[in-house]
């Protein structure tokens, strides 16, 4: 997972951080960082908690195969036109 550290790091954001992708720019960033909530029961497409709001998401996201969404996964989306895709959990150590 270094790869994914590294490339995060790559594009300006600390795994970590809290911040918005977008954070300086009023154009749509094309990542987003996300939180698969507490209520997501491990069957079907989760929903998601973006950094920086309050609320989960009513709609469900799909997802990358090969990864397996769990409740409290911190999460990379990839933007698309009016939706996303998971890409993979963010995994730090």
């Amino acid at each position: 997972m270094d790869d994914a550290i590294r490339f995060l790091k790559a594009i300006g954001v600390h795994p970590k951080s809290k911040k918005s992708l977008n954070a300086k720019s009023k154009k749509r960033a094309p990542w987003k960082i996300a939180t698969i909530p507490s209520t997501y029961s491990g069957s079907g497409l989760p929903t998601l908690q973006f950094d920086g709001e309050s609320t989960a998401s009513a709609r469900e996201y799909p997802y990358i195969g090969g990864y397996t969404p769990a409740a409290g996964d911190r999460v990379l989306v990839a933007q698309l036109s009016n939706s996303g895709v998971i890409i993979g959990k963010i995994v730090s150590s």
